[in-house]
Formats: C-alpha cells, structure tokens, sequence
C-alpha cells in the first residue's frame, strides 16, 4: 500500500493538524482583521491559546488550506539610484544627513552632519537634564534656539533658554 501522505517523522505532537486548524480558523473569525499572516496567528495561538506551536507548522497548515491573505506586500523595487553623486558646483550643500544618538539615561542628541553642529538636545521631562548634564548644557544652551525643529520635535524650552 503507497500512501499520498507520508506520516511525520520524528516526536509526534501534542496537538493534531486536525485540532490545530480548527484552532487556526477560530483564531481568523475572532479576529477583527481580514487577511493576517501565520506568524500574527502563531503568535496569538502561543500567547492567548496556549497552544505551542512553530509558525513553520502553522504557515504550513494555512497554505493547504488556503487560508494565507491573498494580499501580498509588493517586494521594493530596485534602485533608481546608480550610486554616483556628482556636486554642481564645489563648496555647495547638496545634501544632509544627520545621527541621533540615544543614551542610558534616556537623553536624545541629533547632530545635523553638514553643519557638524549639535541640532536638538532632549531630555525626558522626569529627569533633571541640567544636574545631569550642566556643563554640556551651559556650554550649548545659546546655541539650540527654541525655533529649530528635527525630524519633527521642537527641543525643550527649559534646555534652550
């Protein structure tokens, strides 16, 4: 006798396709979205359900049984882009970039890299920015006015006046 389904090797688990994709389609109807992936639903099976199980198994299950959203994401395009910039003329600004640098202590620094300064200066508000940093802000405090603005936030007026 052949059989169409070879059965699984290795430890058997401890809940059954069967069970398992019953457990999956429960999980798609509760859900108030339409089209989620197999890991979201893995995810919520381990988390909420209880249910262990590898999203290997659960992508598995979901592709035999059509059950995977139809809706993929479009993969990026190449780049346009060839790689060679090329200055109009010497000594312009043709572009900008800037690091914002996360510390410890949940202090913020954005250093805008064409103009080699330091841009924006934040602190939580919970947390006292001059006893922490007095020196570094002393120093720079007349060179952060309250009007500039990156990557959308405003610096802090307490640290710029």
């Amino acid at each position: 006798m052949v059989l169409l389904h070879p059965t699984r090797r290795g430890p058997k688990p401890k809940i059954s396709d069967v069970d398992l994709l019953a457990a999956i389609r429960a999980d798609l109807e509760a859900s108030p979205f339409v089209g989620e992936g197999h890991r979201k639903v893995g995810a919520r099976l381990r988390i909420l359900s209880g249910i262990r199980v590898s999203k290997d198994r659960v992508c598995r299950l979901m592709r035999e049984n059509a059950l995977l959203s139809p809706h993929r994401v479009p993969q990026g395009s190449p780049s346009a882009h060839d790689g060679s910039i090329q200055a109009e003329a010497p000594n312009q600004m043709w572009g900008t970039d800037g690091i914002r640098i996360q510390t410890v202590d949940a202090c913020c620094v954005s250093i805008h890299r064409a103009s080699g300064r330091v841009q924006h200066y934040r602190r939580l508000r919970r947390q006292g920015a001059q006893a922490a940093h007095g020196s570094w802000h002393a120093i720079h405090r007349r060179r952060l006015p309250e009007t500039d603005r990156v990557l959308g936030y405003r610096p802090e007026p307490r640290l710029c006046c």
